[in-house]
C-alpha cells in the first residue's frame, strides 16, 4: 500500500470519477484504476463498487477510505511540520485573485512576505467569476481571494477579508442614465450589457446579474469593460471603489435597474482544507486575515 495509490482513491472520492480524478493529479485514467485495482489487491478489499456509471465505495470501501484519509492527513501534516523544522520555505506560491479586488491592500501584504521570504517566488493570476476557486479546487492555486461562487465546504477552508459593492453604471450620456424612475427589465434588455467572461476553465461557466435575453458585449477583464462604458457603448456593474471618481465627477451614472440593485460582494481567503499549509503560505494566511479582516 502506498500513499500514490490513497491519494488516486481520495481524489475519485472527492471529485466523483476517474476522469476527474485524473485531471486533478494530472495522471491518464488509466493510471489511476491501475492504482487503485493494485491497492484494493494489496488490502485484499473491493474498496469501489463498479456497477453504476460513477464508482462509489462499498461498504467496506467505506470503513477503509475513513482510516484512509487520516493516513493521508497525517502524511500532510508531517510534511508540513518537517518543512517547519528544517526552515525550508516553499519555492513557489500561487494565488488567484478576483479581480472585482482592490489589489493595493493585498500587495501591501504580499511585499512584507517577499521581504521575509526573498526565496519563495509569488505568483498572481486575476480571474474572473468562478476562475479563482477552479484554480484552487484543481491544484493551480494554493490561495484563493475570490467570492464563494462555487465554494465547497467539504473541501475548502474560507475566511472573510472584505466586501465589495457592485453598482449597474452607464455613461451619462446613454440613453439608460436618462431615465430617472427604475428601468423595467423589458425596457433594459433593448441595450447592451458588458459582461465580463467567466475565466473558468474546466468547470461549468458561471455568469451574474446577467439580464435574460439582453443585448450582451462579452470583455476578458474589468478595464475594458469599464472603457467600453466609460465610451457609452454599453451599461454593466463594476465595483464602487473602481468607479467612485467618475460617479463623483458626473462622467458615470448609477442605474435603478429592476431586480439589479447595487450588489455587496463578500470577498474571502480561501484554501483547500484538507491541505497543512508550508510556512510562506501559512504566513500569507494568517497577515491577510490580520491586515484586511473587514476592510
Amino acid at each position: 500500500m502506498t500513499l500514490e495509490q490513497l491519494r488516486a482513491l481520495d481524489a475519485v472520492v472527492i471529485y466523483g470519477s476517474v476522469r476527474a480524478a485524473s485531471a486533478q493529479l494530472y495522471k491518464t485514467a488509466p493510471a489511476i484504476s491501475a492504482l487503485i485495482k493494485n491497492l484494493e489487491t494489496d488490502v485484499n478489499i473491493q474498496i469501489l463498487s463498479r456497477d453504476s456509471y460513477r464508482p462509489k465505495l462499498t461498504q467496506a470501501g467505506e470503513v477503509f477510505y475513513e482510516k484512509a484519509r487520516k493516513v493521508l492527513n497525517e502524511a500532510e501534516q508531517l510534511k508540513a511540520l518537517s518543512q517547519r523544522i528544517s526552515g525550508n520555505s516553499e519555492l513557489l506560491i500561487n494565488i488567484a485573485i478576483n479581480a472585482i479586488c482592490p489589489m493595493h491592500p493585498i500587495l501591501n501584504t504580499l511585499k512584507q512576505i517577499e521581504q521575509n521570504h526573498p526565496n519563495t517566488q509569488i505568483n498572481v493570476s486575476s480571474e474572473h467569476m468562478g476562475g479563482a476557486i477552479e484554480r484552487l479546487k484543481h491544484g493551480e492555486a494554493d490561495l484563493a481571494i475570490t467570492t464563494t461562487m462555487n465554494f465547497d465546504s467539504r473541501l475548502m477552508e474560507a475566511s472573510h477579508l472584505m466586501d465589495v459593492t457592485i453598482i449597474p453604471v452607464a455613461h451619462h450620456s446613454y440613453p439608460l442614465s436618462q431615465m430617472e424612475m427604475m428601468i423595467p427589465r423589458y425596457e433594459v434588455r433593448k441595450y447592451t450589457q458588458v459582461i465580463v467572461s467567466d475565466s473558468s476553465r474546466h468547470d461549468e461557466k458561471l455568469s451574474l446579474d446577467v439580464v435574460e435575453d439582453g443585448k450582451r458585449c462579452h470583455v476578458t477583464d474589468i478595464p475594458s469593460k469599464k472603457e467600453i462604458i466609460q465610451a457609452g457603448l454599453g451599461w454593466g456593474g463594476l465595483p464602487q471603489y473602481v468607479v467612485q471618481d467618475e460617479l463623483d465627477s458626473g462622467e458615470l451614472v448609477a442605474l435603478n435597474v429592476e431586480g439589479y440593485p447595487p450588489r455587496i460582494s463578500p470577498i474571502c481567503l480561501i484554501r483547500r482544507g484538507h491541505d497543512h499549509a508550508g510556512p510562506v503560505a501559512q504566513e500569507i494566511w494568517e497577515n491577510l486575515k490580520l491586515q484586511l479582516n473587514d476592510v
